[in-house]
């Protein structure tokens, strides 16, 4: 079933996160909702649920690159191996 109804404003917002993490996946929107403590974490679960529909690599990328900056000292290391591996899929 379609939905042809314009998106709430609420889906837009979460629709524009997707939209910013498959231009650049940069995951500082995402940190920026939710810090919102109003519906942050809800928009940031709902962006990451549609992008793995859309784009089940980035999702895994996004994913690796949090855990990169939040618990490695040197991430420029780490992604300099990450790009190797990925590249061998």
């Amino acid at each position: 079933m379609v939905n042809d109804d314009p998106p709430t404003a609420d889906e837009e917002q979460t629709l524009s996160l997707v939209r910013r993490l498959r231009a650049d996946a940069d995951i500082e929107p995402l940190v920026a909702s939710l810090r919102d403590g109003h519906q942050g974490p809800e928009r940031v679960r709902d962006a990451l649920i549609l992008l793995a529909e859309l784009d089940p690599n980035l999702i895994v990328q996004v994913a690796l690159d949090a855990l990169i900056q939040a618990h490695l000292n040197d991430p420029s290391g780490a992604r300099q191996t990450r790009r190797v591996a990925r590249d061998s899929f």
